[in-house]
């Protein structure tokens, strides 16, 4: 059975040409062996894991033969936050830290105040998860292009140093808007939104 495209791509990136044979042979053997246990999802796990390292990647295979879950929560979460959906393939998203940079400077109106501007600042990112990430195409008929994307993030948002409880602090959902450019391997920010009706108070007002 053949791996996805995604998968030998990112393998042959974070290998070195020797190793990344023997790791794309490795992976056909485990898929073969059980393709229900070495779904997909799993594989791009254990790459993301390895960080082109055939040790490591020897390590994450023992792990999901003891517990699948623990492989997924230590690829796909960062300190509690979700930074990757490895259920899609690579490619289909940028990295959380990229997605934290298109959120610097963006406004929401806190309408618990007055609708006072927050612009948010680098510092004030807290908490930031990857939710969901699709095509427009899959959601609205007046978009056709392959290559537009939306993605759901949560986050909240502390302003100044002090903890929650004592800071004025918002959470809620966001949503980013991009275009992937697989020619050039980059992402490329379009527009930023979020409901109103999704933010929540939190910390001292």
């Amino acid at each position: 059975m053949a791996l996805p495209d995604d998968i030998i791509t990112k393998a042959r990136q974070d290998f070195s040409e020797d190793d990344s044979l023997r790791v794309l042979q490795t992976l056909k053997e485990l898929v073969a062996e059980d393709a229900k246990l070495f779904s997909d999802r799993i594989l791009r796990c254990l790459v993301v894991l390895a960080d082109g390292k055939t040790d490591k990647l020897a390590e994450g295979i023992k792990l999901i033969r003891i517990d699948w879950r623990d492989v997924i929560s230590a690829a796909e979460y960062d300190w509690g936050n979700r930074a990757r959906l490895l259920q899609l393939p690579f490619g289909f998203h940028p990295d959380l830290e990229t997605f934290k940079q298109w959120f610097v400077r963006q406004e929401i109106l806190i309408p618990w105040a007055d609708n006072q501007k927050w612009t948010i600042e680098y510092s004030d990112i807290r908490s930031f998860s990857l939710e969901q990430v699709r095509q427009l195409k899959e959601v609205s008929e007046k978009v056709s292009g392959p290559n537009l994307y939306f993605a759901n993030l949560s986050f909240l948002c502390i302003r100044g140093e002090m903890e929650v409880s004592a800071s004025n602090a918002v959470e809620g959902k966001a949503i980013f808007y991009y275009r992937v450019k697989p020619e050039q391997n980059k992402f490329e920010f379009l527009k930023f939104s979020y409901d109103s009706k999704t933010l929540g108070k939190r910390g001292k007002w």
